[in-house]
């Protein structure tokens, strides 16, 4: 290899060229390599002959400033007017171009990406919605490939492109069936959305004959331009077809901003005429507990934005009771330690504290939260998180820590005696940091101390992170509050309620003690509403503090009951009250007199829906046929009988067996005649929560149960 294959490469103009131009070197994925300016009709690349192989050269006018230098590729050039020249070079080892068309600068076009994200919590049965703030917004534009250039498309195989025509030759003859039912617990992931696609991908239009036509007739070669002609009448299909969207589909992130306070966010796409509008797919990040965490990432292309109008809001409306809480202007009083929620919404002053207290069903409640059930149902469960804030003078104190004692069994006897537990996780608090270039990252500082005596107890946070050494100017804590312990609730005996207390320290002869202080410096959440602040905070009432003589307060105590017991579902045979009774066997079948005493026989339906210590909903269905019908629907508590609203039938519980009295077999036929056929479901969900979310519906089992079952009827 000659020395000169080494040496920067050089590029010149045809004489007389004039313009402001720049040579840009792409690679065989279309990235960019390399750009120079031309000064004087040349052009001085940085790389050398030998490296220039395999890539592209263009030429055309530079990009303005605030054109993102991220977004110039292949693509953007051939948007712009650059043109593409060939790679051959003289004796010199420059390029020389012989020709160039004269360039006609297309007119740089600005679009405002804007939107809004919020986030809605169920408390007491409503929901609660509030924005998102400083959550981290990815905006993409959606494009097809056909218009990249053609060596720069994926090439369909043979194999894909066979099978997305059989795809389409079978919707000729069958319709596209609805999609199947996810299920009671998809509801925990089904987030209200809003896009073009969105309305109109469950009301497909028929695929005209022409264009099923121009799909069957399509090669490897020609089938880019077919999906792209025809793109208005075949995203919808494609929406639901996602193996095929890698070879015609290309989502291209441009820009990523952080939400207001106010959830709002606001970006700006720059892109060249003559383009049509831009498709647009936005997904979305939250920092849960300092991880960057995707909250929102729905596929394209049923979640794009096609077409989109600039400076029109894209309101993303999640449901997720992970995402921390927006309070950005949330006032923590001085000198207190305020415990804002067991989870994100379970306060003190929902947790039943009164040992004397029944709801109206007759069931005493202590411990219990109403944060997900008015009749104050729910225990707690699985992993708890407890919540804290301090504000900007601290307490007269440095250290604070969580312990919990078995206060009462599991049939609500109480104890005394028992061990105290200390709750020893090592925590430490997130915080996020902004980036001059505007994106934000995390860090953490950590609590966890210990004394002389190798006891443990947690540092009270300052209140500015910026005063811990290393921390970057423009920290902040991720929110006004943050999980000061946790603790696993299984290692407790279901059914039994603790007593939870949280205690303010200083250090004495090396050694942890507890600080009196006044009652007032315990404070607890006003409402339920962590997007705004808990409405504020306030003293702690007495029975949720522990005073001394002197009436200074030693912990914040209150009692919380434990229930981590599986629910259970289960669906007995169909008994035909004829003479003598006829139970469903192992196929289902039940053969009844086809007359007007056959129509009059009894019909027995059973199921068991229980859990130890009645913490639990059930809901039983029948329905008959395709679905047409649904004869039979009851629900309710696990401990209460159920009376149809219309009077046909009713349920009696006993012991946690459920049986149905009132049915006839004419109810249940309806308007069928001869035979038919039922489906029985039962699911079981257990009250019990974490203080953010139902545990049925973020862990399933043992906390959700559920079964399935059928029988016919059979006239004769």
């Amino acid at each position: 290899m000659s020395s000169k294959e080494k040496d920067p490469v050089i590029v010149t103009l045809p004489p007389g060229t004039s313009g402001n131009l720049s040579a840009y070197v792409v690679a065989k994925d279309g990235s960019l390599l390399d750009t120079a300016p031309f000064s004087e009709g040349k052009a001085r690349l940085s790389l050398s002959k030998d490296t220039l192989k395999g890539t592209r050269v263009f030429v055309g006018p530079p990009f303005p400033k605030e054109y993102p230098a991220s977004r110039i590729n292949a693509y953007s050039l051939a948007t712009s007017g650059a043109q593409q020249i060939s790679v051959n070079f003289t004796a010199a080892n420059e390029i020389a171009i012989v020709h160039l068309p004269a360039f006609i600068i297309p007119p740089l076009h600005s679009c405002d990406i804007v939107g809004n994200v919020t986030n809605t919590l169920t408390v007491n049965g409503l929901p609660q919605s509030g924005p998102l703030c400083k959550a981290r917004v990815h905006i993409c534009t959606v494009d097809w490939f056909f218009r990249w250039p053609i060596w720069l498309r994926p090439v369909v195989p043979e194999n894909v492109l066979n099978e997305l025509k059989d795809k389409f030759a079978a919707l000729a003859t069958s319709p596209i069936p609805p999609a199947p039912d996810p299920g009671p617990l998809a509801a925990k992931v089904n987030l209200p959305l809003r896009s073009l696609s969105a309305r109109t991908s469950n009301a497909l239009k028929p695929l005209p004959t022409t264009i099923q036509d121009a799909i069957q007739s399509a090669t490897t070669d020609t089938i880019h331009e077919v999906v792209f002609n025809h793109a208005e009448i075949l995203y919808p299909y494609f929406c639901i077809w996602p193996i095929f969207w890698f070879w015609f589909y290309r989502v291209t992130e441009v820009e990523t901003v952080y939400t207001d306070c106010n959830g709002h966010f606001n970006g700006l796409l720059l892109s060249f005429a003559p383009l049509p509008a831009e498709n647009i797919y936005v997904w979305v990040e939250a920092n849960i507990g300092g991880t960057w965490t995707t909250v929102y990432r729905p596929p394209f292309p049923c979640h794009t934005y096609w077409d989109y109008a600039c400076n029109t809001d894209i309101d993303i409306n999640l449901s997720n009771p992970n995402i921390p809480p927006c309070n950005c202007d949330v006032t923590v009083n001085d000198g207190t330690a305020w415990f804002t929620a067991i989870g994100s919404q379970a306060i003190a002053s929902g947790i039943q504290q009164d040992p004397t207290y029944t709801n109206a069903y007759g069931i005493e409640t202590l411990g219990c939260s109403n944060v997900f059930n008015a009749d104050q149902l729910n225990p707690f469960g699985a992993t708890l998180d407890l919540g804290l804030a301090f504000g900007s003078m601290l307490p007269p104190a440095s250290y604070y820590r969580w312990k919990y004692t078995l206060a009462y069994d599991s049939t609500l006897k109480a104890l005394s005696g028992e061990p105290t537990q200390y709750i020893m996780p090592t925590i430490a608090r997130p915080y996020l940091w902004q980036k001059p270039d505007g994106s934000w990252q995390s860090g953490s500082i950590n609590l966890t101390a210990t004394d002389s005596g190798g006891n443990t107890a947690y540092s009270i946070p300052n209140f500015n992170v910026t005063s811990y050494p290393g921390v970057p100017s423009t920290a902040e804590w991720v929110s006004f509050n943050f999980v000061s312990s946790y603790f696993d609730s299984t290692a407790i005996p279901s059914g039994c309620i603790i007593r939870l207390e949280l205690e303010l320290l200083n250090m004495s002869g090396g050694l942890f003690e507890v600080v009196p202080v006044p009652p007032s410096t315990y404070q607890v959440s006003i409402n339920t509403d962590p997007s705004t602040g808990y409405g504020g905070s306030v003293p702690a009432p007495s029975p949720y503090l522990n005073l001394d003589g002197s009436g200074n307060a030693l912990s914040l105590s209150f009692l919380v009951r434990v229930d981590n017991s599986p629910v259970t579902a289960t669906i007995n045979n169909v008994v035909l009250e004829s003479s003598p009774a006829v139970t469903s066997n192992t196929c289902g079948y039940l053969p009844f007199p086809n007359n007007p005493t056959g129509l009059g026989y009894g019909t027995i339906l059973g199921f068991q829906a229980s859990e130890a210590f009645n913490f639990a909903k059930y809901g039983f269905g029948v329905v008959r046929g395709n679905g047409s019908g649904e004869p039979v629907a009851a629900g309710g508590y696990v401990f209460e009988n159920y009376t149809d609203p219309g009077g046909h039938y009713t349920f009696t519980e006993s012991s946690g067996t459920f049986t149905s009295s009132g049915l006839t077999v004419g109810y249940l036929m309806g308007t069928c005649t001869q035979a038919a056929a039922f489906a029985e479901s039962l699911t079981v969900t257990h009250l019990a929560t974490d203080g953010t979310s139902e545990l049925w519906q973020t862990y399933g089992e043992p906390y959700y149960a559920s079964y399935l079952a059928a029988f016919a009827l059979i006239g004769s």
